[in-house]
């Protein structure tokens, strides 16, 4: 019982954090109004927004795919599963490192790339976390 609750809330981190750094697009999304000058003043630049939405995706990647690999030892999900699940992970690791070399460049529009390569492998991987392995 306890190790659901864990799964369970260890999945909705991941949907909250996906959330955060996906729909929370801020202005540029034209939902948010500007900030005023002064909030401008104390708001991190572009790059360091990247950078911390790219950490966030990361580490949330990470433990997606440890939980998946605690799954496939306990053999709560197959093969099959699992090379899935690590065809949306490389997926995901390309268009993290492309995002990484053009925010050295003060490209941030690949950043959405990597959301959406994340979000794709957390739908697939959901299912499987939510119910231990068993869909």
């Amino acid at each position: 019982m306890r190790k659901a609750l864990v799964r369970k809330f260890f999945v909705l981190a991941i949907l909250v954090t996906l959330f955060l750094v996906v729909g929370c697009a801020g202005p540029a999304a034209g939902n948010v109004p500007g900030p005023t000058s002064q909030q401008a003043a104390a708001q991190d630049s572009p790059r360091t927004v990247a950078y911390k939405s790219l950490a966030t995706m990361n580490k949330t990647y990470n433990a997606t795919m440890k939980s998946l690999g605690d799954l496939y030892r306990q053999k709560l999900i197959d093969e099959q599963v699992k090379n899935k699940a690590v065809e949306y992970g490389t997926v995901f690791q390309r268009a993290y490192n492309k995002a990484l070399d053009a925010a050295e460049n003060d490209d941030f529009s690949s950043v959405s790339g990597v959301s959406v390569a994340l979000a794709d492998l957390l739908d697939f991987v959901q299912p499987y976390l939510l119910k231990g392995g068993k869909q």
